[in-house]
């Protein structure tokens, strides 16, 4: 049975986040998702966060409260805006991946129904690290590709390294809202255009080392200038930062390459200096993300492109500025956090070891759990049912929101979805946007944990506006397969491309059995590691493939622009539209809290001309469901990551 909140429509969500947008022009949130008790009521918490003033006054995040209750009676109903907070007894709102699993291969099942799992058994070899008495014991099912924060991009890296770094700017991990870490205060000139910060200076890296407004010039610099940065985009408002980046990319070897950004400026040893292109409306959360993180000149060493020393424990000492640093790590088994007892800001680190497991099976990391091997883990999809049933384990049980929309993405530069195929190849993308049934695809995959979604940006989030282009319609499917020239379409054979995570091996499993049904179009699904999945997606090595996106700052630009704009590299589709991208543009300069409908406007047409044209298909959005031991407080998760271990205590 489907357990789906009430969703508050998109009108009215927008409405109570009016008086942020006029602050801000624009914050996104974490998303509206199911929660499973009928009776739940979730209580959020909007906070405003003071953006570019008209004056050259000092700006610090100010936050209002405005709870935002849910009716006792509605079942598990969820409406969130941002930045906004669910507080829990040992966990606040959040957002994250769901457990991954091993190994890669192809699948041929047709979408078998899953059902509610009796205790779990060991099936798998997996982390044998059992951690340390004392320590917080944090299950993960996959380690972190990286932690160099020039090139991280999945959300595992961040979690773990936002606890190793900082930014001038952070989130507030309870409301979204950005407020200053090593920044202590920022003015902004009369036009928007002109941040200047004043550095703590009490910052220091972990090695002692003062942190200066110069350790940032390099620390941006040195990101913009490596091409293999896949954030780099998030720069693209500072003045002199694309240029930085264009150049990095080129192959013409008769141009010197340019390696600093003219808009980023130490203007003395603790005050640094940005010029933007324009105003914006996001550029103050943009801080406060893990491609601004300032890193350690001298640990990085003299090649600024080299990741090396982000690969060991023994090489990235001192690197970094957090509450944490990495004592030991094991790849692919296990991790070890150590509190840095000199750390400079509040609060510090009260637990003193962070011990992270690898356990790549869903199964055997709830078996440990239940054995009081860990003290945190996400659950294994189909024991949501029996967990939530039982007296004792119901109550260790967490459910957070995220900020995040799943869909199907179509190879748009080769292959027979790409746009060069013109209205035939439109035509079989409409096909499949109007064979997939969401709703089964939810109960089949996702023991009907899930909520359909017909945009890209989810229920919830400023810039959400209810639009469905293609609803399940199977003779429409039908007759657009035909016209795509398909009459018979056993002759069409496509590869779809996930990742080698449980619940999007079934997502996968039910796509094929979804699609053979309904049109009779033959489908391989390919579940590989994640960090093959990166590369083969941004390679474009697919007929389509399982996306997803995870709102990284509050705003909707960080949905369409980041997301479908023709030239930045997250836009793993390939999909390009000259409208849309002028849309964009406009939206994105629009940073006037006067002119928030009109920019609000823009954005919707722009998604609405993206999802006519099916270059995606938007399939739901879930929760994030996780365990955590009695006894542990201030921790959990928000709609973007995990909170920072210097929030956790030990009751």
């Amino acid at each position: 049975m489907l357990r789906r909140p009430k969703f508050l429509s998109g009108l009215a969500t927008l409405a109570l986040l009016l008086p942020l947008l006029a602050a801000c022009g624009g914050d996104a949130t974490p998303t509206p998702r199911p929660v499973a008790s009928a009776t739940t009521a979730m209580a959020a918490s909007t906070a405003t966060t003071m953006m570019a003033a008209a004056t050259n006054t000092t700006m610090m995040a100010a936050m209002t409260d405005t709870p935002m209750m849910a009716k006792p009676t509605d079942t598990a109903m969820m409406a969130m805006a941002t930045p906004t907070a669910m507080m829990m007894a040992t966990a606040m709102t959040g957002t994250m991946m769901t457990p991954m699993m091993p190994g890669m291969g192809t699948m041929t099942s047709t979408g078998t129904m899953t059902t509610a799992a009796a205790a779990p058994t060991e099936i798998a070899p997996n982390s044998t690290f059992t951690g340390s008495v004392g320590a917080f014991r944090w299950r993960q099912a996959e380690d972190a590709p990286n932690l160099d924060p020039a090139l991280m991009q999945d959300s595992v890296s961040i979690n773990f390294s936002q606890n190793l770094f900082d930014g001038l700017m952070e989130f507030d991990p309870a409301t979204l809202s950005p407020k200053p870490s090593i920044a202590e205060t920022y003015t902004v000139n009369a036009d928007a255009t002109v941040y200047t910060f004043k550095l703590r200076k009490d910052a220091k890296f972990t090695d002692g080392t003062p942190i200066t407004a110069k350790d940032f010039v390099y620390s941006w610099n040195r990101l913009l200038a490596n091409p293999a940065a896949p954030y780099s985009f998030v720069f693209d408002d500072i003045k002199g930062a694309s240029e930085v980046v264009a150049s990095a990319a080129s192959t013409d070897t008769t141009k010197t390459k340019l390696t600093a950004a003219e808009g980023i400026k130490a203007v003395d040893d603790y005050t640094l200096q940005v010029t933007l292109k324009q105003a914006s409306a996001y550029f103050i959360p943009q801080t406060a993300l893990w491609s601004y993180w300032v890193v350690n000149q001298k640990v990085v060493g003299s090649n600024p492109l080299s990741s090396d020393w982000a690969q060991k424990a023994e090489t990235m000492k001192g690197s970094g500025s957090g509450a944490y640093t990495v004592k030991e790590w094991v790849r692919n088994d296990h991790m070890v956090l150590e509190a840095n007892d000199a750390y400079w800001n509040t609060p510090k680190a009260s637990v003193k070891e962070i011990d992270i497991l690898i356990i790549a099976d869903g199964s055997t990391a709830q078996l440990r759990y239940e054995n009081k091997q860990l003290d945190s883990s996400e659950i294994y999809v189909a024991d949501y049912n029996r967990l939530k049933n039982d007296p004792i384990m119901s109550k260790e049980l967490k459910e957070v929101p995220q900020a995040s929309t799943m869909w199907l993405g179509f190879n748009a530069l080769s292959g027979v979805f790409a746009q060069s195929g013109g209205e035939k190849a439109l035509k079989l993308r409409q096909a499949v946007a109007q064979a997939m049934d969401r709703e089964d695809l939810i109960d089949k995959a996702l023991d009907g944990v899930g909520a359909p979604a017909y945009t890209l940006v989810p229920q919830g989030v400023p810039g959400f506006k209810d639009y469905q282009a293609y609803k399940l319609d199977i003779p429409a499917a039908k007759k657009a397969l035909a016209d795509a020239g398909y009459s018979d379409a056993s002759s069409l054979k496509l590869t779809y491309y996930t990742r080698d995570r449980e619940d999007q091996r079934k997502v996968g499993e039910v796509i094929q059995a979804q699609l053979k049904q309904n049109l009779g179009i033959n489908v391989e699904v390919k579940a590989v590691p994640w960090s093959t999945f990166l590369i083969e997606r941004q390679n474009h090595k697919y007929d389509f493939f399982y996306g997803r996106w995870g709102q990284d700052y509050p705003d909707p630009q960080d949905w369409l622009y980041a997301l479908k704009y023709s030239t930045i590299s997250q836009n793993n589709e390939g999909w390009a539209n000259k409208q849309f991208d002028s849309m964009v543009d406009q939206a994105n300069k629009l940073a006037d809290p006067a002119r928030v409908a009109e920019r609000m406007k823009l954005y919707n047409d722009a998604e609405k001309l993206m999802l006519d044209d099916a270059a995606i298909v938007p399939l739901y959005q879930t929760s994030l469901d996780f365990l955590i031991k009695p006894g542990w407080s201030g921790w959990g998760y928000n709609s973007q990551f995990a909170y920072p271990f210097r929030f956790l205590t030990k009751q």
